[in-house]
């Protein structure tokens, strides 16, 4: 019986399923990690209070890939031992809590215990304080870190983390003054620099801001796009006479880290404010168009395009926009803002054809 059972026994061969299943779950890693390092500058930002946090966030990158070339060996041993399709199933499915960031009561009793384990150090306090301005507790914020000046008074990050309570809170005067004892202690913190920045614009000092964003990018660890923005939108709304120096900065942001599109796409409003119609058409073209949807950005083009007197391109340029509309699925076409942006362009070129 058992032999004739085994003769007739089939054997399944894999296929294209199994092919994607095995190739999906050999890239989810690397994706994962991937995924962080454009969010990269806003951890670095997130974190400044923490000491060392220029050397440890990157860790974010670089501890899970080691562990991955690390571990991949016994990985592969257990897989022998108790089979690839089952280890591959729970791995997928087993909940990982220690890499969820928890809630907001969570990470306060995390915290909490850890002051228990320590009450004498300051830093902890700090950590548990910075917890309570992600949710805006502003009262138990203040609270530790006053606790925390008890048993450290020296420490400088005290001084930025109640920077950051002021300027949330509205009190731009006060951050820019304690965010100045902060500097003196750490004269090359970027998240120091770019805060202060936001509270001297606040108060209605654009060059003051602009110098501290650029400072701030001199001492960034890892370039990102957001510090370059940041200052170009502060000159750009104190006057043309800053458009020019706002542009430069942004050309200095995609000569250090690439033609991103955002710096792109905001280095053309301001050569379009300029008067340069033809450098901003050059650059919104080059920057668009490896895009999936260019329907909004021709629509842009064509304004461009009318206002620097090239009437003939610009009905061109509403055209190719209003027929890639209309090879979108009919969900989308029928969103507000496409059929808010075809009624434009429908506009412009029936305003072109008229004169």
């Amino acid at each position: 019986m058992s032999g004739a059972a085994g003769s007739t026994a089939i054997k399944r061969r894999a296929a294209a399923p199994q092919a994607f299943v095995l190739i999906f779950a050999m890239l989810m890693p690397v994706a994962g990690i991937v995924s962080l390092a454009p969010n990269l500058p806003q951890f670095l930002t997130h974190f400044a209070g923490i000491p060392h946090h220029e050397f440890l966030v990157p860790m974010i990158l670089t501890i899970p890939a080691l562990c991955n070339a690390l571990c991949s060996p016994f990985a592969g041993l257990l897989a022998d031992r108790v089979g690839r399709r089952r280890m591959l199933v729970t791995a997928l499915l087993l909940p990982s809590r220690s890499l969820a960031h928890g809630s907001h009561a969570e990470r306060i009793g995390a915290q909490t215990r850890l002051i228990e384990a320590a009450p004498a150090d300051a830093q902890r306090y700090l950590d548990r304080a910075a917890v309570h301005l992600d949710r805006a507790d502003w009262a138990a914020a203040i609270a530790d870190l006053d606790r925390a000046a008890e048993f450290d008074p020296d420490l400088a990050t005290r001084h930025y983390l109640r920077g950051v309570l002021l300027w949330k809170r509205g009190s731009s005067d006060e951050a820019e003054r304690v965010l100045n004892r902060f500097l003196a202690a750490e004269p090359e913190s970027s998240a120091g620099f770019a805060l202060r920045a936001r509270a001297r614009a606040d108060l209605g000092r654009p060059l003051e801001a602009a110098q501290d964003f650029s400072r701030a990018i001199a001492y960034q660890p890892v370039a990102g796009p957001d510090l370059y923005l940041e200052r170009a939108q502060i000159l750009s709304e104190a006057g043309d006479r800053y458009l020019e120096r706002a542009l430069r900065g942004l050309e200095d942001g995609i000569a250090e880290i690439g033609p991103l599109p955002a710096l792109a796409l905001a280095a053309v409003e301001i050569e379009v404010r300029i008067g340069r119609f033809k450098d901003a058409a050059q650059r919104l073209d080059a920057a668009t168009r490896s895009f999936a949807v260019r329907a909004p950005w021709l629509i842009r083009m064509g304004e461009i395009l009318e206002a620097a007197g090239r009437p003939v391109a610009a009905r061109e340029a509403y055209q190719s926009g209003i027929d890639e509309i209309a090879l979108l699925p009919a969900h989308r076409r029928q969103l507000p803002g496409l059929a808010a942006l075809r009624l434009r362009a429908l506009e412009r070129i029936a305003r072109i054809e008229g004169r």
